[in-house]
């Protein structure tokens, strides 16, 4: 295994797995025969890192393996170039011609000249928009510095501008804990707090509305594809060009909260649906709004009068409790408030009022949230019930909530100055001139009161210093931290500047010519909008189609973007509801249950999968029912419940069995395996089920199947006998190769280069004794007496209890020697150090390594000390 030590492996031994990474070689060929340059690159990149490390780790020779990294640095320059990709998985968005776009890396097609366009005019950044998918994260590794690193890797250090990381993953996150706590309120972001284009995508497929303030705000989101009934004017004081705009664009529903701003209405967009804000308690918020907007209660009957006299149309009620609001109880008065304008608008005998609109206030931070959410909830139910008001919308205006924790900053020093102290220290205070500052992103420190933390991304050593960080800007109020103290930094060092993503930029200016930051987008695998494809056929599902009502589910329901991000949860409600019969709802629950998958809300995907697959079950329809099961599987595993997801896999297999469904039994047993897998539970079970698959991929004459039941065995194979693994790696490399599945050969490669390395480094194991890491095999003895050989200082986390290798000698003393029946084992061999296993079982307090490696996520050598 890839444990935490310093590998005593020859040279030579090293080169043997070198020679197997002939990736970057295979990749030309690949990618003239239609391979995606990206997987290609990822692959490579992935290849890279491992040579890198090893060769970071050994203790002899290490110049010779130097020399080896370096060429197979220059090959991946080389294929990089000619496949004009990054060395990184992404996802390519949707243009965006006006956006100031994510990466520095040249873009070269081939037969031609590099398209890279930067802000400035010269060929430097792209014209489209990309997100990168973070994988292979160590649990609870900070994913937030590793997308740091992964930005400045793309961009190169010749970039001088500040950088946004905005993890998109972060709002399909947010989107679901709202509906969570708060399902009967509809979310319309607050534009004004970040109007990056692709949160507003993210929010706008995610089914939210959107607030909008200006004529620019909304042109922004009109732009985007919203519609304009998912729009609120929320700004109670418009100007009349802006009040015509919107009813050029049909947005009916606006705020106001003065006589002043009625009549203007009433002259300009007289059919507008108006909100009448009131003025709430708010003096627990981050930033208040009671002074500037709102009625006091003293002229709600004024404006209820003039509404009625001019004969406008009053749709409901709006506050806000200030942005950062800390304290639910400040709804509590808000919301009577709210309860007796509707009290008084029924006893002028004007109509039901329809919307109730409870702001904005909601903080970003998760744990700050779930602490306000149940009680905003409960109020909101005990004075707007659904059994008396059940025509009534109920929105919010969340912006804080959606964007805070979705951006964080990349700041360069680009300056940096040393002086004395002025308070008599005698120390010397480094002066650090940041690429952005309070005219740009730290704008939130006057205006939110935000209090900022610099973390540098390079790892400084060394005792803190007193320092000053400031603005680019020629203004000397232009200060970021006056006082602070940390690790000396060097000009050309970047910091990290955690949740920036709220009121930050949005507020920016290009003040002295400086420009706001870039924007570089993200998101972990558990977000993957791809990770499902393709439209689903209801005729496939058994739905009858003849009417022509259904015929296939819409392509913005699964195979478009909408579909992907989840946009479509409102239009399977419809379809469900009014679904002619069974097999209709079976499909629609289907669909269901994948959208939920794409924007990770497991428990939803369980529900609606389990739901579809009983309903097939009673139709009889096999075919559906397995697409069913395949869908709960990967919803178990989503939930990280992989006991459940293999239990599941298996009846479904059982059932394939029952029906003589050779293939489909196959494809079963390798969903038990890959439960297992990405579970981390057993992998003797998980190679044990893999082959079972291969063997029937074998007899329905499926070579893809057969290649990849082999590769997920090489994986479970990995954790308890490397040499097998590399066997089960070369012929599922054979067998795809034969049958032409070019897509799957870097996955498999990996897994022979993981196997091979591990051979290479002395991690092996004896086989026979080895098995007993997965628990079932019963010890002769009251502790285990399974001893194995292993490289020395590796510390392995199956160890019962161990000690370092005895001067002039090798001795253990196993757990329980002073009472036990085994005593001490002495091992003659001098180079090793003996051990004794426990059952297999992976826990959450062992090195941080171990479960990355066993999730292939690690596959090789960790630096020494980590």
């Amino acid at each position: 295994m890839f444990w935490n030590h310093r590998s005593r492996s020859s040279v030579a031994q090293v080169r043997v797995a070198l020679q197997q990474m002939e990736l970057v070689q295979q990749g030309r060929t690949w990618l003239q025969e239609g391979e995606p340059p990206t997987s290609v690159l990822q692959e490579t990149e992935d290849l890279l890192q491992r040579v890198r490390v090893v060769a970071t780790n050994l203790t002899s020779q290490t110049a010779l393996v130097a020399m080896d990294v370096m060429a197979w640095q220059r090959k991946a320059a080389s294929a990089a170039s000619d496949a004009g990709g990054l060395a990184c998985e992404e996802l390519v968005g949707e243009e965006n011609p006006r956006e100031e776009i994510i990466s520095k890396m040249p873009l070269t097609k081939k037969g031609g000249k590099s398209s890279c366009v930067s802000s400035d005019g010269s060929k430097s950044h792209r014209k489209r928009s990309k997100v990168t998918v973070l994988k292979g994260l160590l649990p609870g590794e900070d994913s937030v510095r590793s997308a740091a690193e992964q930005a400045l890797k793309q961009f190169g250090n010749s970039v001088d501008e500040p950088i946004q990381l905005v993890d998109l993953g972060n709002v399909q996150s947010q989107i679901q804990l709202w509906k969570k706590h708060l399902p009967n309120v509809r979310p319309h972001y607050a534009v004004k707090c970040c109007p990056n284009k692709q949160i507003i995508k993210q929010l706008r497929d995610g089914g939210c509305g959107f607030d909008c303030a200006t004529m620019q705000e909304i042109s922004t989101v009109l732009e985007l594809g919203v519609t304009p009934a998912d729009i609120v004017y929320s700004h109670p004081c418009k100007p009349r060009s802006h009040i015509a705009f919107a009813k050029s664009q049909g947005i009916s529903l606006m705020s106001f909260d003065n006589d002043v701003e009625l009549r203007k209405v009433a002259a300009v967009y007289p059919e507008a649906q108006l909100l009448l804000r009131v003025v709430c308690e708010d003096s627990s918020a981050q930033c208040p709004m009671s002074l500037k907007f709102g009625a006091k209660r003293d002229t709600w009957a004024t404006l209820l009068d003039i509404i009625q006299e001019l004969q406008l149309n009053l749709a409901g009620v709006s506050f806000h409790v200030g942005s950062g609001c800390k304290d639910p109880e400040t709804f509590e008065p808000a919301l009577a408030d709210a309860r007796e304008v509707f009290r008084m608008a029924s006893e002028r005998g004007m109509k039901a009022l329809r919307v109730l609109d409870i702001g904005g206030g909601y903080p970003g931070d998760r744990a700050g949230y779930e602490e306000i959410a149940p009680v905003i909830a409960e109020k909101l139910a005990r004075l707007f019930p659904e059994s008396e008001f059940p025509e009534l919308t109920r929105i919010a205006e969340p912006g804080r909530f959606f964007a805070a924790n979705s951006g964080h900053l990349l700041t360069k020093v680009y300056a940096k100055a040393k002086l004395p102290a002025t308070d008599g220290s005698g120390e010397q205070v480094c002066r650090y001139y940041l690429n952005d500052g309070l005219y740009g992103s730290f704008n939130c420190i006057i205006y939110d009161h935000v209090a900022v933390l610099p973390e540098p991304i390079r790892r400084v050593d060394g005792e803190e210093v007193p320092c000053a960080l400031f603005g680019p800007t020629c203004d000397g109020f232009d200060v970021v931290l006056e006082k602070h103290r940390m690790p000396e930094l060097e000009e050309g060092d970047w910091i990290l500047w955690r949740n920036m993503g709220a009121y930050t930029s949005a507020a920016g200016c290009n003040f002295n010519g400086f420009p706001l930051a870039l924007s570089w987008y993200y998101r972990l695998p558990a977000y993957d909008a791809d990770r499902v494809s393709g439209d689903l056929s209801l005729s496939d599902a058994g739905v009858d189609t003849t009417d022509g009502r259904h015929g296939s589910v819409p392509p913005r329901l699964i195979g478009s973007r909408l579909g992907r991000h989840g946009g479509c949860c409102s239009d399977v409600k419809f379809e469900l509801k009014t679904a002619a019969d069974n097999r209709s709802k079976a499909a629609w629950k289907l669909v269901a249950a994948e959208a939920h998958l794409r924007v990770g809300d497991a428990v939803e995907a369980i529900q609606s999968a389990s739901q579809a697959m009983v309903l097939f079950e009673q139709r009889k329809l096999r075919e559906e029912q397995m697409a069913a099961s395949a869908a709960l599987i990967d919803a178990l595993v989503l939930k990280q419940d992989g006991a459940a997801a293999a239990d599941a896999a298996e009846s479904a297999a059982a059932a394939c069995r029952e029906a003589d469904d050779v293939a489909g039994e196959a494809a079963m047993l390798l969903r038990k395996s890959e439960a297992l897998l990405a579970a981390m539970q057993d992998p003797y079970t998980a190679a044990e089920a893999a082959i079972s698959a291969c063997l029937l991929f074998r007899r329905a004459g499926d070579a893809r199947g057969d290649a990849s039941a082999l590769e997920a065995a090489a994986r479970a194979h990995l954790l308890y006998d490397p040499e097998q693994a590399i066997k089960a790696a070369k012929e599922a490399l054979a067998i795809a190769s034969a049958a032409g599945d070019i897509s799957a050969l870097p996955r498999i490669e990996r897994s022979m280069i993981a196997a091979k390395a591990q051979v290479a480094t002395a991690q092996q194991a004896e086989q026979a004794k080895a098995l007993s890491c997965r628990g079932q095999a019963a010890p002769a003895y009251k502790w285990p007496k399974v001893l194995q050989l292993r490289a020395p200082a590796a510390p392995d986390v199956f160890a019962m209890q161990e000690r370092p290798r005895a001067e002039g000698g090798s001795q253990l003393a196993v757990r329980g020697a002073s009472a036990g029946p085994v005593g001490a084992a002495k091992i003659d061999t001098k180079p090793a150090v003996a051990f004794t296993r426990k059952p297999f079982k992976w826990n959450p307090g062992y090195h941080k390594t171990d479960e990355a490696w066993y999730r292939q996520e690690l596959t090789y050598l960790p630096p020494s000390g980590e």
